[in-house]
């Protein structure tokens, strides 16, 4: 707590706030300590307070956009599929991007996608059984890939390992911070090696 209050004081104090936290590792290490932080309250008092959700921003495009959200229709059928002839499923992102966005009013994209989202979540399909629950809150999320599939195999009690990586060192940042299984993409940053390499990452 006192760390935090250290930097949240040297923030509102500096004439160039972007000076207090100079590194990445710097950033990490704060964020480690807010989502600890985090999770003692909500354990302690049942209350979310968020801090463990904040992501750096790394993507150039915004997420839930039209071809994002097929993509996360044929995953979602794709693993309810697997789940309901197999016990496990291993699942590998090396282009990772954003654990998560977060629907909230006066975001950018909130009206296109939510309105997008909250129609899919009426419907009988397995990533409108995703998100059916998730929009009857004053906020929601909006999960990436990876998060994706980890949520519907926690849905069906199935075991699951989530390998994820990205060329951006920020995103691998978020990405580890999210609590996935982080790996090191080969030399060259060509992400399709990743499935060359099986032994390697041990998949």
């Amino acid at each position: 707590m006192y760390h935090i209050l250290g930097y949240r004081n040297d923030l509102a104090h500096s004439s160039r706030p972007g000076a207090v936290m100079r590194t990445l590792e710097s950033f990490n290490s704060f964020r480690q300590d807010c989502s600890r932080l985090s999770k003692s309250l909500d354990k302690a008092f049942n209350k979310k307070t968020g801090m463990e959700d904040v992501m750096i921003p790394t993507l150039e495009y915004g997420m839930g956009n039209a071809g994002d959200i097929i993509k996360h229709g044929l995953i979602a059928e794709f693993c309810e599929w697997w789940f309901e002839r197999n016990a496990s499923l291993t699942f590998g992102d090396s282009f990772g991007g954003c654990p998560w966005g977060w629907f909230r009013p006066n975001y950018e994209w909130f009206e296109r996608v939510e309105g997008r989202i909250r129609e899919v979540a009426k419907t009988n399909c397995a990533l409108g059984r995703v998100y059916n629950k998730a929009f009857n809150r004053e906020s929601s999320e909006y999960l990436g890939s990876s998060h994706l599939v980890k949520v519907i195999a926690e849905n069906s009690n199935k075991n699951y390992g989530i390998f994820v990586s990205d060329r951006d060192k920020d995103a691998r940042s978020n990405l580890k911070h999210s609590e996935l299984r982080l790996i090191e993409l080969p030399n060259d940053n060509d992400g399709r090696r990743i499935f060359d390499e099986q032994e390697k990452y041990n998949f």
